[in-house]
């Protein structure tokens, strides 16, 4: 289960942007080289907090949209149509391409769009219904556990041991937040809550985002990363304004001020959140990224006791702080293969110069 697992190759994301091999250490001994490697890492730490912090306060926003009367599918609505048009800006700022090289893989980025689409109503419905620190964690603890049984099924990947260990303290923790009724019935009112079938669209919400990944990294380079940005941005767009039609009045558009102000707020953290993603892999390694924006979690249980009220128990806090171990032990082994990766590369290459020089010697004797 590699924390890089299902992001997309940052060396597309920008045309003339900084690519990976700007970003990685350089080897020149130049104090320059060294200075702007640190602020460049620096930066991406910044910018991976910062992308943790303002998914945790989107977060809270859709809760007050609902608050205020929204129902996800407005959400979902508005934030196709802001996705939509900020990547389609980019898109002909940059001049991408948005057609695919076959109609196979165009057919995969609309299922894409639509995974997405259903996915985000999931999620949305989830969060005012249970805490959000909760619903985030279950959200971000499952992604790698269905990313990983997806690829092993589909893509052919294996499952290695620290995958096995990062499983098992998520579902612990998965196990504590959901407190089943068998084991925790002196803390339940009943065997089945409303904020059980929030677990359960999150959870949804969090299989449709890895079968999202799968299919990004089964694309692979052939689709640039903001073309997909804007058809799942469209898919979404189209999707629930059709059903819109059908469950809603044009009087259910009229919401109050907050809630407006919240949708707004929605749509501008999560464009944020993509941006400072997308630049913080650009900076720093993938694992260390995934860590940092783990944040969310911890900011999201601040908002849940000090600005939503939400009631969080010990056993929370419990499965909460598993996940995150999860996660810590991911990120750890992720980075030592990539160490051993780069290691054993730059052996070989050794050895390649050194072979070539020796045959280069005999030819000239």
């Amino acid at each position: 289960m590699d924390a890089s697992k299902g992001y997309i190759n940052l060396d597309l994301v920008t045309n003339g942007g900084m690519t990976a091999e700007k970003s990685s250490p350089k080897q020149t001994g130049k104090d320059g080289d060294m200075d702007e490697k640190y602020v460049n890492s620096w930066i991406g730490v910044a910018l991976a907090l910062m992308c943790g912090m303002c998914n945790s306060v989107a977060y809270m926003f859709i809760v007050w949209v609902q608050i205020g009367g929204g129902s996800q599918f407005q959400i979902a609505f508005v934030s196709g149509v802001s996705m939509t048009f900020v990547s389609l800006l980019v898109v002909l700022c940059k001049k991408i391409s948005l057609s695919a090289d076959s109609s196979s893989t165009a057919f995969l980025v609309v299922c894409n769009g639509l995974i997405r689409t259903l996915s985000d109503i999931a999620i949305f419905y989830a969060l005012p219904r249970a805490p959000v620190g909760n619903v985030a964690v279950i959200i971000y603890g499952c992604i790698p556990i269905f990313t990983v049984i997806l690829s092993c099924c589909f893509l052919k990947e294996c499952c290695r041991f620290h995958d096995f260990v990062a499983f098992m303290f998520i579902i612990c923790g998965v196990f504590f937040i959901v407190k089943p009724h068998f084991i925790f019935h002196s803390l339940r009112n009943s065997f089945f809550e409303e904020r059980d079938l929030a677990y359960v669209c999150a959870a949804a919400g969090s299989l449709g985002w890895a079968t999202s990944l799968m299919i990004g990294r089964s694309v692979g380079d052939s689709v640039h990363p903001f073309t997909t940005v804007f058809y799942n941005g469209f898919v979404s767009l189209l999707v629930n304004a059709i059903i819109l039609v059908f469950v809603s009045k044009p009087s259910n558009w009229i919401l109050p001020a907050f809630a407006w102000i919240s949708l707004f707020g929605v749509c501008s953290l999560n464009t944020v959140t993509e941006w400072s993603l997308f630049t913080a892999l650009q900076l720093e390694s993938a694992p260390t990224v995934v860590l940092l924006a783990d944040i969310r979690i911890v900011v999201s249980y601040l908002l849940d006791v000090f600005v939503l009220h939400n009631r969080v128990d010990v056993w929370d806090l419990i499965g909460a702080t598993l996940v995150t171990i999860a996660t810590l032990v991911v990120a750890v082994a992720s980075c030592w293969i990539n160490v051993e990766d780069v290691s054993r590369h730059q052996e070989l290459e050794t050895l390649i110069v050194r072979d070539k020089t020796e045959t280069d010697d005999k030819d000239n004797h």
